[in-house]
Order: structure tokens, then sequence, then C-alpha cells
């Protein structure tokens, strides 16, 4: 039996909110770059949906975030894979096949204002 993908009861929201980068005082157009996002639990969902949304982007723009697999060996958390998330798109992102658990941080590009993210867990079956 092959994953359900399109069927939205097979997908677990493990994060949505709207980021906003911080604005310098006294200079309007400089701001201090959105902190990369690490979800706190230990995942081990086969796919991940991912959509970074950003309302200003350029036509040519095509990184929304990074999204990257971490491992915790007895701290600081190791990067064991990165993918591409496009901007304005959603992606489904495979987790590498070598891991059995990991954690999820997305790191967004330095010159996005505002970002729109949401990441979801697949829970169907496969």
């Amino acid at each position: 039996m092959a994953a359900d993908l399109a069927n939205t009861a097979n997908w677990l929201i493990l994060y949505d909110s709207i980021i906003t980068a911080q604005g310098v005082a006294g200079s309007p157009l400089t701001y201090i770059p959105i902190s990369p996002v690490t979800l706190s639990e230990s995942a081990n969902y086969p796919f991940l949906r991912v959509e970074a949304d950003y309302q200003e982007a350029r036509s040519w723009w095509r990184l929304g975030a990074w999204i990257e697999f971490l491992v915790n060996e007895n701290n600081p958390d190791v990067e064991v894979g990165r993918i591409l998330a496009p901007v304005n798109k959603a992606a489904i992102i495979p987790k590498p096949l070598f891991l059995d658990s990991y954690r999820i941080r997305a790191t967004i590009p330095y010159y996005f204002e505002e970002i729109s993210l949401r990441i979801e867990g697949y829970t169907g079956s496969l």
C-alpha cells in the first residue's frame, strides 16, 4: 500500500506560526534576522510537509527555509541532513533513511522580514 500523502487526515501539525524579524531602534530599514526555529520534541515521521510563505518574496527567489534533521549526541545537536523548502509552495520532504528519530530545525533566510512557517508530520500508513 502506498502512502496517502494527499489525505489531510494523515498529517499532524508540528509547528504553525508567523514570525517577524525584530527591527532595530532608530533605523527603520534595518532588522535583526529571524532566528532558526528548533522543534523541541523528537520525531520519527517518514515525511514532513513544509510551507514557508513570504508575501514580499521576489519572483526569482527559491529558498523559503532550510529544513535540518538533527540528532543529539550528548549535546550539542548534530546536523545529519539539510533540505531546501521552497518559498510560497508546499514541499513534501522524506526523512533520511538512516534515521530512526530526529529533531527538526528550520533556518530562515536572513533577508526575510517575516515568514509564515508550517511544518507537519505524516502519520498515515506507508
